[in-house]
């Protein structure tokens, strides 16, 4: 039941004078429909309390942007590049928490609306096996990432702000893989019966395009020599193969690229391939290392 009304002053003050003890509730309106009040919990008056209620008001803001399939790999949503529909969103506020969560429509857009101001970032999760395309401050805003979720950076807004094309570019990973073997004929090739080579260290290079070089991942052959880095953002790669003792490359045998190795015995790095390319979903599966016993 409205018992009473009252206007803020200037300075933003109500006061209720001589109520009788009881239960009570504030409710807030205002002339600006656009204006939003922090919820207040009813609260008990007994003979002779005071009772001091600060409530924030506010503005609401809004979040909103799209998630495509970024075939270029550019960071940028051209015309002809897919919407990505029902990818996960999530609106977190400045201590990393869910505030609210959403899913991409039909034409790859989401929207966070009648927000409360202050710092927040968004989060993605994209389908398994995709990864996120390179960071583009007119584009893709998640920065550069191997994983399938993913969040921007935190972004304030202000009491009424909109902020738009809050959006993230999406990659299918490829795959880089194959085989360590022991190459007991010599000839370069991966013959029927040769043993893989168990527990050898295998590292992924990213190469830059000042052709500099970083660790994308690492992982060790299997029982059979065989390895896998799944999850592979397209660029440009070589692999590096952790020698064991008393292991030396074996000769290449560049007529037969399907089932030779890739290392070359004679060059100042022996234990590296060669640079490769892999392109949005592309498997490189012929990563080989042959090795031999001097």
């Amino acid at each position: 039941v409205a018992l009473r009304t009252a206007r803020t002053g200037a300075d933003g003050t109500f006061r209720f004078a001589a109520l009788a003890p009881g239960e009570y509730a504030l409710a807030f309106a205002s002339d600006d429909a656009a204006l939003r009040f922090e919820e207040t919990e009813a609260f008990t008056l007994r003979e002779g309390d005071a009772k001091e209620t600060p409530v924030a008001a506010w503005k609401p803001v809004a979040v909103s942007g799209e998630v495509w399939d970024d075939k270029n790999a550019d960071g940028l949503r051209r015309q002809t590049e897919p919407a990505l529909e029902g990818v996960r969103v999530e609106l977190l506020n400045a201590a990393c928490e869910t505030v609210c969560e959403t899913a991409t429509d039909a034409s790859g857009a989401y929207a966070f609306e009648n927000l409360r101001p202050g710092e927040m970032s968004v989060r993605f999760t994209l389908a398994e096996g995709c990864v996120f395309t390179d960071y583009n401050e007119s584009g893709s805003l998640v920065p550069t990432t191997d994983a399938n979720v993913g969040r921007t950076e935190p972004f304030a807004l202000r009491a009424g702000e909109t902020r738009a094309n809050v959006s993230a570019g999406s990659l299918t990973a490829g795959r880089v893989g194959d085989r360590v073997w022991l190459d007991e004929n010599g000839n370069g090739l991966q013959d029927s019966g040769e043993p893989g080579v168990e527990n050898v260290t295998v590292i992924l290079l990213r190469v830059a395009a000042d052709y500099t070089e970083t660790e994308a991942a690492r992982t060790v052959t299997d029982a059979n020599g065989r390895y896998r880095f799944s999850a592979v953002r397209p660029g440009t790669y070589r692999v590096r193969f952790e020698l064991p003792e008393g292991y030396a490359p074996t000769v290449q045998a560049p007529k037969f690229p399907a089932i030779n190795s890739k290392l070359d015995a004679e060059s100042k790095r022996p234990e590296l391939t060669e640079s490769f390319q892999v392109r949005s979903g592309e498997a490189y599966l012929a990563a080989d290392a042959g090795l031999v016993k001097p």
